[in-house]
């Protein structure tokens, strides 16, 4: 059976969507995760990330010094938003870049060691 959305409900996605994982709000309001994403999605919230001028100043000064990862964490968003903005404002690495970025992460990771 169907449980309807209380306001009570909506207030607190609103609240404290940004700042906690869906996981963490079907526990809070005893919802599965399907649930919970499912009202997100009809009462408009995301959690995008808006772009500043900052922000794009830091990407375009840094993104041939930083990796994806370290943009990522500099920025506090996913490795695939940094991806998608790369290629929206058209930053692209050369591939020597990334070559020589991929031999240094593997020459320092703890993983190099392992066969593959």
């Amino acid at each position: 059976m169907l449980k309807k959305w209380s306001t009570l409900e909506d207030s607190f996605l609103r609240e404290n969507y940004p700042n906690m994982s869906k996981m963490d709000l079907s526990e809070s309001l005893g919802r599965t995760s399907s649930s919970i994403s499912h009202r997100l999605f009809r009462i408009n919230l995301s959690k995008n990330k808006k772009w500043t001028d900052e922000d794009e100043l830091f990407i375009k000064e840094n993104y041939l010094k930083l990796s994806n990862a370290e943009l990522s964490v500099s920025l506090n968003c996913s490795e695939s938003k940094i991806e998608n903005r790369l290629f929206k404002i058209k930053l692209k690495r050369p591939s020597e870049w990334q070559r020589v970025r991929k031999i240094k992460l593997l020459t320092f990771s703890p993983r190099s060691t392992y066969p593959e």
